[in-house]
């Protein structure tokens, strides 16, 4: 979606097209294997960010390439907090009703994501901060999860706002809470988990432009004043905010972003000892 939203502008900054390809597979690892392995001439970029540059290299330890490494962080798009969200049949009106709900019930409520990613953690660190008795159920992303959750198979889903905003607002899913420093603009009575007594929960996923190490440092420099002449725009902030994330505030440092994050994400896996092969 995101890499979607910017191609646009980035053709028009950089005066040819850009063409979105999904690679899917692997939890995104395959695609970013292949961005990895190909020419480092600034022809071949990935929307890489947190889940893939941040938690991969922290939970799968034999991979064949590195996720660090191997990649130049051109800059930031946009970020994203998580929403957590239950079947409207879950008799609790707030997270801490969730919470008594489940010590109360054990082995009844469940809630699940593709393992090795953000919302994943987000729920063991939920359960770890909480002593919530919830059973996570892995899935192979968050569209199965999230329509096992509309059919109430799933308790709870933990994923990126984008994708759970519209259901919020129909209706089919209740918000509990969010991930993030503060309060969603389309739903300020959600509370964040902070605020809800819950802390050490990973909050924002980042999405930005990722090109192939190596890569000259001219053309980064290109890559780079294409994409904030491209995300400069009211329009492409707008456009960014519909699809439920928020725009990357101007001058952002995104590789030290995503510093930050690997220190933080480091010390999620050792508390959580969770590795993948």
């Amino acid at each position: 979606m995101a890499a979607r939203l910017i191609a646009p502008a980035l053709s028009m900054s950089l005066g040819q097209p850009v063409v979105v390809t999904n690679i899917g597979g692997a939890g995104g690892r395959i695609g970013s294997k292949t961005v990895a392995s190909s020419q480092a001439d600034g022809y071949t970029l990935m929307m890489g960010g947190t889940n893939l540059n941040v938690v991969v290299p922290a939970v799968y330890p034999k991979l064949n390439y590195d996720p660090v490494a191997d990649f130049e962080p051109v800059g930031a798009l946009a970020s994203d907090p998580m929403i957590m969200a239950i079947h409207p049949g879950v008799p609790a009106g707030s997270v801490q009703d969730l919470i008594r709900y489940s010590r109360r019930n054990p082995g009844k409520l469940n809630a699940g994501s593709a393992p090795g990613i953000g919302p994943h953690f987000a729920i063991e660190m939920f359960k770890r901060r909480t002593g919530a008795d919830i059973t996570f159920v892995p899935y192979k992303g968050a569209s199965p999860a999230i329509q096992d959750s509309l059919g109430g198979h799933l308790s709870m889903v933990v994923t990126n706002r984008a994708a759970l905003s519209p259901l919020v607002r129909k209706n089919m899913l209740r918000a509990l809470a969010v991930t993030g420093k503060t309060r969603l603009a389309e739903f300020p009575e959600v509370p964040t988990l902070e605020e809800s007594g819950v802390q050490g929960v990973p909050s924002l996923n980042w999405y930005g432009l990722m090109a192939p190490a190596r890569t000259p440092a001219p053309v980064l420099k290109t890559l780079r004043a294409a994409l904030a002449q491209a995300i400069a725009s009211p329009q492409m902030a707008e456009s960014i905010r519909t699809v439920g994330m928020d725009p990357a505030p101007a001058g952002i440092d995104f590789a030290a972003v995503l510093a930050e994050q690997r220190r933080e994400w480091a010390a999620i896996t050792h508390e959580t000892g969770i590795t993948l092969e």
